[in-house]
């Protein structure tokens, strides 16, 4: 996917946000990069990783996905709703959220930021 991103694996610096479902993750993601793009809910949200990767020279988020089938898509203007059906899309198999992180500014690498369940038996 960083492929198409025209983003080297080198210039990012990726981070984990793990826990359990529904124990706030992306709510404090939320709360870091300054706007409400990943749902919040008392239940889980997340079917799959989500990243979010700051890019200093985005005016907005953007959404990029890739289907199982190698297809890539792009919404210019990422909104709630546009991650919630990427995310319970059975088709997509990537999906990274693309934007300027309020409060990061970017040097030699890029943050990225994953939101991961973990499901612990």
């Amino acid at each position: 996917m960083f492929e198409k991103l025209n983003f080297s694996m080198n210039k990012v610096y990726p981070t984990l946000v793990v826990s359990t479902l529904s124990s706030g993750k992306s709510t404090l993601i939320n709360a870091l990069v300054g706007s409400e793009l990943l749902p919040s809910m008392n239940r889980a949200y997340t079917a799959r990783a989500v990243a979010m990767l700051d890019n200093d020279k985005k005016a907005q988020f953007e959404i990029h996905a890739v289907d199982k089938d190698g297809n890539y898509s792009h919404i210019d203007k990422a909104i709630k709703r546009a991650v919630v059906d990427f995310n319970k899309s059975n088709d997509v198999s990537e999906m990274i959220i693309e934007g300027k992180i309020k409060g990061i500014r970017n040097s030699k690498k890029s943050l990225l930021l994953i939101d991961y369940n973990c499901l612990i038996n």
